[in-house]
Order: structure tokens, then sequence, then C-alpha cells
């Protein structure tokens, strides 16, 4: 009861009383009295009150740590009276013992994540705080450490890849392990939460890498993408893994989906690598090829890209210094395609196989500033950056996508690319942009 109330929900104290109540059970255990047997602490009263730490409020990243540290001690005690024998191996760690304590480490290692995310103003990728780097490390090397010592007490106990049943300590699951590896991206450390991911691989098939497995080591490599230049391609190397598991050995548990595609996508978009761009161009249009081809069979198996998958192909091809308008230009071309169809199979029976695809102004600004940016080697830019210009205010008026309306950006890129030109009416375009803009001939403009 007292576990139960350390969850803020129900105005716990932070799971401090938890620890009272631990003390008061373990003098009742050092008491000679006979009468107090039945009060004697077990490994399930013990593990209420770590699972009471587990759930306590914290106001802070460090305050979790310290309540962490409290685990540890309670667990390193029970330890302690394990050693003595006799009555005290009913206290003995077990593997919810060990999961609770590698799930609130896990749970600190992210809240330091998310407070770097904050500083970074929510960028995933970059060092961020060294300081919160540093802290996420601790907590995922001691998450490591519980899970290294579960493992070795199974192994040491007779446990074995095809026996997960014997009376001694039980392996932990495969979310134990999805734990660690997450932790260990919290703290921008893909190559040990790698080591923990073939850890579980080697232990097959008593457990087996997931979903979950899998897309947090994307996640963890994905997160390191600008600082690692290998670490995008490690991504999509275990997205490929995925899909082989899936479709050549039928394995369901590893079945990929948009999520992880994406998150490829991202890291090829963050990545130094000076080929991500062709990398990310050619993963997005193998997406769409297998939905498209799909889509003419009525299958309704192909993973459905969405606006974010465009998103961040094209936002890695706006910053190249090369010609990239072309490829631009053919994304920006299929995402209207694709919403065409959308609104013309609307029924509530196709809105789980129509892919949710929507050109917005953002993504038509990326490619005008990538029209203005090539406007004074080629003229042609320009006047492109015009029909793209016109093209979003005929969707926006008629519609067809009204998230396609010019906004302030979409002027100054238009604006821009005319006045590096060199046309010889640059000036009489510019007036008529800037007439539409203050008269509100293309909508509401921000």
């Amino acid at each position: 009861e007292y576990a139960r109330r350390a969850n803020p929900r129900f105005g716990g104290s932070g799971g401090y009383n938890d620890y009272n109540v631990h003390d008061d059970e373990r003098d009742s255990y050092n008491t000679d009295d006979d009468d107090n047997n039945d009060v004697r602490p077990s490994v399930y009263n013990y593990n209420a009150v770590l699972s009471g730490f587990m759930k306590a409020h914290c106001r802070s990243p460090e305050e979790r740590y310290q309540l962490c540290i409290r685990i540890d001690e309670l667990i390193a005690k029970m330890e302690r009276l394990a050693e003595v024998g006799g009555e005290g191996s009913r206290v003995r760690p077990d593997h919810t013992s060990r999961g609770t304590a590698i799930s609130a480490w896990a749970q600190c290692a992210n809240l330091f994540r998310e407070r770097r995310k904050k500083e970074n103003h929510g960028r995933r990728s970059g060092d961020g705080s060294k300081e919160d780097r540093k802290w996420a490390a601790s907590c995922a090397e001691r998450a490591c450490d519980h899970l290294l010592v579960a493992v070795e007490e199974w192994k040491r106990w007779g446990g074995s890849k095809t026996n997960n049943t014997n009376n001694g300590p039980r392996l932990p699951n495969i979310h134990t392990f999805n734990d660690v590896i997450n932790a260990y991206g919290c703290a921008l450390q893909p190559e040990q939460a790698s080591e923990v991911f073939q850890l579980a691989s080697d232990l097959q098939p008593t457990i087996q890498p997931d979903y979950i497995s899998y897309v947090s080591l994307i996640d963890a490599f994905v997160d390191c993408a600008s600082i690692n230049v290998n670490s995008a391609s490690r991504a999509e190397a275990l997205l490929m893994e995925m899909v082989r598991k899936y479709s050549e050995e039928g394995t369901a548990s590893v079945k990929p989906n948009r999520q992880a595609y994406n998150s490829v996508l991202a890291g090829w978009g963050r990545s130094s690598d000076p080929n991500s761009a062709d990398r990310a161009h050619d993963l997005l249009t193998r997406l769409v090829d297998d939905y498209e081809k799909d889509l003419q069979q009525g299958e309704n198996k192909a993973i459905r890209p969405n606006t974010t998958s465009f998103a961040h192909v094209m936002s890695k091809l706006s910053k190249l210094d090369g010609e990239s308008t072309e490829k631009m230009e053919e994304l920006l071309s299929k995402m209207e395609k694709m919403h065409e169809v959308r609104r013309a199979r609307s029924s509530p029976g196709d809105y789980k196989t129509i892919a949710h695809v929507t050109p917005n102004v953002i993504l038509y600004n990326m490619l005008l500033k990538a029209y203005a940016k090539r406007s004074r080697y080629d003229s042609k830019n320009a006047l492109n950056a015009e029909k793209l210009f016109n093209r979003m205010n005929k969707l926006s008026q008629t519609g067809i996508n009204t998230e396609a309306t010019p906004d302030r950006y979409s002027y100054a890129a238009v604006l821009n690319a005319y006045s590096q030109s060199g046309l010889k009416d640059v000036g009489k375009k510019s007036l008529q942009i800037l007439r539409m803009a203050f008269t509100g001939g293309a909508g509401k403009h921000n």
C-alpha cells in the first residue's frame, strides 16, 4: 500500500515512506522472537518498495538520480542478507528486482536526454549539454551493470538458451534489454547500445530482439548522425535487417513500420556523409515505389509514407550547394499526386490504405529558397520560383491544398530570386509580388 501511494497520483511523498517501511520490516527480520516469523520480509516485500521508489515523483533529473541510488542501496542490502543463507535467501534479488532497477535508471537517463533536447531547442542530434550526457552515461552504465549481473546469475544457476524455467534466477525479458539499449541511446553511446543488442541476440531463442530493440538502436545511431559520419549507415543497415527478417524469415516481432523508415531518413538528413542526400533519396524512392505497387495490387501490406518522410529528404536536398532542384521538384510533384489520390479516395475504408501526404508551405518554401540560391547562376531559377509561387496561390485559392498558402517566407524567397537573377523586368515583377502581399491576393499571410 505504501508502494502504491508513492505514485504522485495518490499524493505520494516521493517514496521515502517506503524506505521507512523497509527498515521496520528489516528490524522484524533481525529479531530472534519466533512470533515475528510471519512478518519477516521476503523478496516480494522488497520488490514492492523498489516499485514505490521507481514510481515516486521527482522535480528534476538529479533528484531522480538520487532516488535510483536509493534503489541500488536497497538491492545491495538484499544481496548482503541473501549471502547469510538460511532465511536470508528469501530476500535474494530476483529478475523483478533487477528489472525495476534497470527501468528506473533508464527513465533517469531519458530525463537527462529530454532536458538536453530542450536546451538544443528540440533537436535530438548534437553534443548537447556535456554535463547531461555525463549523467545519462552514468545511468546507462548502472542499468547495464544490473543486467549483466542478472544474466550471470541466470547462467550460474544452470540457465541455458533453451530453458528459462529453472528454480533459480530467471533471465530478464527483452523489455529489460530494451531499457538498457534506450539508456545508452540517451547518453549518445550507440556502440554500447549495440553491444547490449548483440547480447540479447546471443541468448536466442530464450529471448530475441523485437521491434522495440531495433528501433531503440536505430534511434541511438540517428541521434549521433551529426557527430559520427557512419551512424546513419549503421541505422539503415539495421532497418534492412528488419526488412529481411520480416519478409524472408517471417519474424513478425520485427516488422518495420513508417517510424523506423522516418528515423533512418532523419539520420541521413543530419549526416555529414557526402552521399547522404543520395542515400536518403534512394531510401524514400524505394518506400514510395513499394507503396504504389501495393496500392495498385490492393494488398495493403506496404508501409505508407507520410509528409514527414518527404520533409526529411527535401530538407537535406535544400542544403546542398550543387544542383538538387530537379530532385526536389520531382519529390514535390510526387507529393501533389499522392495528395490528389487521397482527396479522391477519402471514404472511411480508404483511411488505412491511402498515404497521408500533403505538401505544405514549409516544403514549398524549401524549393523556393533553393531556386533563389541558384538564381544568381541561372536566371531560369527565378522564373521557376515565380511559376511555383503561382502554383501555390492556385492550390490555395481553389481549395485543393490550403496548406500551400504562401507566407512571408514565400514572398521573401521569390523576391530574393528576382533580385539575384539579373532579369530585365525584375523591378516590375518584384512590384507585382509586393502588391499581392499587401492586397492579400494569395490569401492570409503571416
